[in-house]
């Protein structure tokens, strides 16, 4: 008897609510009912749990109550009984979605006898996530910042070269502040809505700051014979490196490819659909979209007839102790049309300061006439324990080309690509996601604590040396846009998973095309990131 009422005291205690106590008695009567039969020598076992839960209240369904006091009844029970009955009530309790560890909202029925509340859980992962009790309903709240600061050293004669259109200079900027909200429901959605605050657009002479969208998108997943398929702002599958999110980029900037060939004008997202799934248990990847492209960074285009094909397949033929080592080949294409009839193709420098806007831009081909274009790009990636190595190469094929001067020279070529190692310092991998077959985040063995006369500057986190050639040529068929070699250092402190400082060394020498402002462009630069 005793036992009962410490059991009957505990379960009482997981309640969260008043409504949901309501609901507890209102089961326990039930389940006191039904021991009367017990009590009476009846059935052992009853009826069953679904017959029990389904059990009506009306007097004349109900057995007649034994008689005696209920510490009489429950002193006459017998140890099998009373462990049958403990099994009823807490069958009861789980149908009702009581649980020790969470607390269950009142349950609200409209006309219809639909529930507006759920049992909801909050956790963070990285970030604030809240989720229905049966991970039905996610919601999940994030951003992140990244604050630069950089120095220049450059000649001044291309310094003065007008081609790259703005100036360098020392500064601070905000290279990303971004607000995020991701979840999926009801199985098989899932949806993404993220605005960044710092993008900038020229107004004139003007230079203003603006906020834009950058994923904005819903999906539909496990979906048969297709799999998943995306429709929105999202990124066109080309190339490893401008698909791996910017919170876990090894250097502060992408490589030159990026920004030439697959960034753009609007920051690397596109509107359009697109279809994705994995394939022999993970080991590879497809993705196939219909794109619109776009010159700016508001999903906006109201040119009729342009459009874009974009394609990107994947290979695992190494995976080994859960990502430690592995091989990755990747090979993707695009076909697309020209932006209201013209190209133009450019590229920052991989460090900048300032709002983006007023970045200088040392390889450019300017604005020229063309009918369309195809991308081809090979990507590489290998992990073995903490080496890391990633390469793309990318071929642009534009066709119907028109040089300044007017002449049709058909297809122009430009291509460019990128090479770079990484070591963790601290013993660390770099993590692979087998869903998107990109690299993902960075989680150190140990975090910045302030334990220790020398903490937090130097122990706990992960450290990683890196370095990166990175090389673009954007001039052919008399269309000079130049030619760029860069070599870049990086070394990332990781101090816990959401927060790292980075600093980047770049030596960029460049060929205009002109034989004008051509040398070395030498960059410094220092970022404070966090994500969550």
């Amino acid at each position: 008897m005793q036992g009962m009422l410490e059991r009957s005291v505990a379960v009482r205690a997981k309640i969260g609510s008043i409504g949901t106590f309501c609901r507890f008695v209102a089961a326990a009567a039930v389940c006191l009912a039904a021991s009367a039969r017990y009590c009476r020598g009846d059935d052992p076992l009853g009826p069953s749990p679904s017959a029990v839960a389904g059990a009506t209240m009306a007097q004349d369904t109900l057995p007649p109550p034994p008689a005696g006091t209920p510490q009489e009844v429950f002193s006459n029970l017998s140890p099998a009984d009373e462990l049958r009955l403990e099994q009823l009530v807490e069958q009861s309790v789980k149908r009702l979605g009581v649980r020790s560890t969470e607390i269950e909202l009142p349950h609200v029925a409209d006309s219809h006898g639909a529930s507006d509340h759920w049992p909801l859980r909050a956790f963070w992962k990285h970030g604030l996530t809240i989720e229905s009790e049966d991970e039905d309903f996610k919601v999940h709240i994030g951003g992140r910042s990244q604050f630069d600061t950089s120095w220049f050293g450059v000649p001044g004669d291309i310094q003065n070269d007008p081609t790259i259109v703005n100036r360098y200079g020392d500064g601070v900027d905000f290279r990303r502040l971004r607000i995020k909200v991701d979840g999926s429901m009801h199985e098989f959605m899932e949806w993404a809505f993220q605005v960044d605050f710092v993008n900038s657009v020229r107004n004139g002479n003007n230079v203003e700051a603006v906020t834009a969208p950058t994923d904005l998108w819903w999906a539909f997943t496990n979906l048969p014979h297709i799999g998943n398929i995306r429709v929105g702002n999202h990124k066109e599958p080309i190339g490893f490196e401008h698909l791996v999110s910017s919170r876990f980029l090894p250097f502060m900037e992408r490589s030159f490819n990026q920004d030439a060939f697959t960034g753009g004008f609007n920051n690397g997202f596109t509107p359009g659909i697109s279809a994705y799934n994995t394939a022999f248990d993970q080991t590879a990847t497809w993705t196939i979209g219909l794109f619109k492209p776009t010159n700016n960074v508001f999903v906006s285009s109201a040119n009729t007839g342009d459009y874009a094909v974009t394609g990107r397949l994947t290979w695992l033929p190494i995976y080994q102790d859960d990502g430690e080592r592995l091989v990755h080949f990747g090979f993707s294409a695009r076909q697309a049309s020209s932006f209201n009839g013209t190209f133009r193709i450019r590229t920052r420098s991989a460090v900048r300061s300032g709002l983006s806007a007023v970045w200088p831009l040392p390889a450019d081909t300017g604005t020229f006439p063309a009918d369309d274009a195809e991308q081809l790009n090979g990507e590489f990636a290998a992990v073995y324990g903490p080496w890391t190595v990633q390469a793309d190469y990318l071929v642009n094929l534009v066709n119907e080309s028109v040089r300044a001067d007017g002449v049709n020279v058909g297809t122009a070529f430009f291509h460019g690509g990128y090479v770079q190692v990484f070591y963790y310092l601290t013993g660390e991998h770099d993590n692979y996601n087998r869903k998107n077959a990109v690299f993902d985040r960075v989680i150190p063995h140990a975090n910045v604590s302030r334990s220790g006369s020398l903490c937090p500057l130097f122990c706990g986190g992960a450290w990683q040396v890196g370095l990166r050639y990175n090389y673009l040529d954007l001039t052919s068929q008399g269309i000079n846009g130049g030619v760029l070699n860069d070599v870049t250092a990086g070394i990332n402190w990781f101090l816990n998973p959401n927060l790292k400082l980075q600093w980047n060394y770049s030596a960029t020498h460049r060929e205009s095309g002109s034989g004008i402002g051509d040398g070395w462009i030498h960059g410094f630069g220092m970022r404070l990131a966090q994500d969550f």
